[in-house]
């Protein structure tokens, strides 16, 4: 897993630098939708294909998309999964951050992909939802190709710690323990205690452990079988948005545990509870309470799901790129199904009843005696809203309603006051007639104001 985030500006520029000149140099790989949401690319250069964790190849790929499908900038989430083998681990690349709290700053990076202000995350794994020659699990389509795309496309707000706080808590495992915390994952040790009679162990998402606890106190965790979904925990589910804090759960539910041994035989943990931590602890951890909170959070989102073809790949030629195909269509096919399941029906991926609303302005620079116009469209009618506007230093909320024909519009005069980059989000509440969260969020806008030039 990687995170890119410095100060907006820079990282642009950086980004451009770097990034885009090897991809602008290749041709794009043949893109074709197979069923809503679900893209093959056809790749006959040989170069997109060269993905991994120290590669930048599927910004290339996700770059290349956007240029095919420019109507298409609704989506959060960009998967690649690629027919030619490597043995790299799937990853992610975060490129935006745009909630307070659960990052150290944010930043948004999706302009240089051809999103405005839209794409969150992308990421990478190799036959791991197609593989019509059969390798072990991959393309099988059990639940270790849905645990895997649930627990990738959750890193775009999930799981961050500051690292100053961390390195003095107890709730955090000793390079002794025999198990290993990688930022960016939840620490093992907060996993919910389960008493297997009331729920089954069912491993948590993002890498926590689910302990049992005997009578006399001691913690035991096995490492579930493969076959079973993993479940978003209720931290996990609040650091996402989904749960406010008080609904995590208090003292009892993450245990701390001390004298931890692991035995590689069994697979298993074993060690005792020091104490129990409750959410509060965990938030402090962090930097600040979660923002938005889940009362306003993005509950809806949609993802990308791109097979990309090696066409030099011997491999992939050999057993037909039509069963590649066809195998990916069926086994993408439970994406929205599993990714509820597993967010507790918190939340839903590529669910077409809930709209996409657009927030645009009408330039990117405004000076001062300027006036500013924000419109929002296509959104529902009457509905509660709420419009955050950054400066870089602080924050500005603006409740809104939705006018019947489901738009709403901000105009103001700019002064001297407002010079400085902005950036500006809406988040939408409950539906006042069904009490459910019925739209996803906006995009974001970027706009600057500076001096008058006269």
């Amino acid at each position: 897993m990687k995170k890119v985030g410095v100060s907006l500006p820079l990282v642009l520029v950086i980004v451009c630098i770097v990034w885009c000149t090897p991809a602008q140099a290749q041709q794009c790989p043949d893109f074709q939708e197979v069923r809503p949401n679900v893209y093959v690319a056809r790749d006959t250069s040989g170069w997109y294909v060269n993905i991994g964790s120290n590669s930048t190849n599927q910004f290339g790929v996700t770059r290349c998309f956007f240029q095919r499908y420019p109507e298409r900038d609704y989506y959060d989430f960009v998967w690649i999964d690629q027919t030619s083998y490597n043995p790299q681990n799937p990853h992610t690349f975060t490129i935006a951050a745009r909630s307070a709290g659960i990052t150290p700053s944010r930043y948004d990076n999706s302009w240089d992909f051809g999103s405005r202000g839209r794409l969150a995350a992308i990421s990478w794994d190799k036959r791991e939802f197609a593989d019509p020659i059969g390798r072990s699990y991959y393309g099988s389509a059990n639940n270790h190709a849905w645990n895997t795309l649930n627990h990738e496309f959750s890193h775009h707000a999930c799981c961050y710690y500051d690292r100053h706080r961390t390195g003095e808590s107890d709730l955090f495992p000793p390079a002794s323990a025999g198990v290993s915390m990688a930022n960016g994952h939840l620490s093992p040790w907060l996993g919910t205690i389960s008493d297997l009679k009331t729920e089954p162990m069912v491993e948590g998402l993002m890498e926590d452990l689910p302990w049992v606890v005997d009578g006399a106190g001691r913690a035991t965790y096995q490492v579930p079988r493969e076959e079973r979904l993993s479940k978003a925990s209720p931290f996990t589910l609040y650091t996402l948005g989904f749960l406010l804090p008080n609904e995590v759960g208090g003292g009892g539910k993450f245990p701390v545990i001390k004298n931890a041994v692991w035995d590689p035989q069994t697979a298993t943990v074993r060690g005792e509870v020091k104490r129990t931590a409750d959410v509060d602890e965990l938030i402090s951890l962090q930097w600040g309470p979660r923002w938005p909170t889940a009362e306003f959070s993005q509950r809806h989102f949609r993802g990308a799901m791109i097979l990309l073809v090696d066409m030099h790949d011997p491999e992939t030629l050999k057993v037909g790129v039509d069963k590649w195909v066809n195998q990916f269509i069926d086994t993408t096919a439970k994406v929205s199904e599993k990714w509820h399941e597993t967010m507790s029906g918190r939340s839903t991926l590529n669910d077409s009843r809930f709209k996409v609303p657009r927030l645009q302005t009408e330039k990117s620079q405004f000076q001062v005696g300027d006036t500013l116009s924000i419109r929002l469209t296509g959104a529902d009618p009457n509905m509660d809203a709420q419009l955050y506007a950054f400066d870089g230093k602080n924050q500005y909320i603006l409740p809104l309603k939705t006018k019947q024909d489901g738009t709403w519009e901000f105009i103001a005069p700019m002064g001297p006051e407002h010079i400085g980059q902005w950036s500006a989000i809406v988040y939408f509440g409950k539906d006042r007639e069904t009490g459910g969260f019925t739209h996803t969020t906006s995009n974001s806008i970027f706009f600057e104001v500076v001096p008058n030039k006269k």
